[in-house]
């Protein structure tokens, strides 16, 4: 039985990581330099350990958000998708709920304004996309849309002409 599968992560994580760790850090020792100097003299301390904790917690959570990852598996039966990292979010798709499917190029920001992370809204439906300007259109028979971003778009175009199913 033939089966596709592609894993996309974002290509650019470790550069948001490295900007959110300076911006944070530099925001600390801001705050820390410039409360010490200026209280000082007032013989006390304006910083406070807490802010800088919470300030940590941040940008953790903002630094694992480039580590999301969106998995494609599809086979005879179904399209299935994973996009992981806080709990995550699975979907599962039969061929009998899905009206038409094809790939085709979009305009993410265009066609799909809201989100962050990989995961975007827009009129047309939900997208789940990492990188690049192609992806999977699935059209469903309910009415609802779904887009996969794929960066093998070739690839994917002639694994669904090889099935029956379509």
């Amino acid at each position: 039985m033939p089966i596709f599968t592609e894993t996309q992560q974002n290509p650019y994580r470790w550069y948001v990581v490295l900007a959110v760790v300076g911006f944070y850090f530099s925001l600390v020792s801001w705050f820390y330099w410039g409360s010490t100097v200026n209280v000082v003299a007032e013989g006390g301390s304006f910083f406070s350990w807490k802010l800088a904790s919470a300030f940590i917690l941040v940008s953790v959570f903002f630094c694992a958000i480039p580590f999301r990852k969106i998995e494609t598996h599809i086979d005879q039966d179904s399209i299935q998708f994973r996009i992981s990292l806080f709990g995550g979010k699975r979907g599962v798709i039969k061929w009998e709920d899905i009206d038409r499917t094809y790939v085709r190029e979009f305009a993410l920001y265009g066609e799909y304004p809201k989100g962050m992370g990989g995961t975007r809204q827009g009129p047309n439906g939900w997208a789940y996309v990492m990188n690049g300007d192609y992806g999977l259109q699935i059209n469903k028979k309910s009415g609802g849309n779904i887009f996969l971003g794929t960066q093998r778009p070739e690839e994917l175009h002639a694994f669904l002409a090889s099935l029956s199913i379509q």
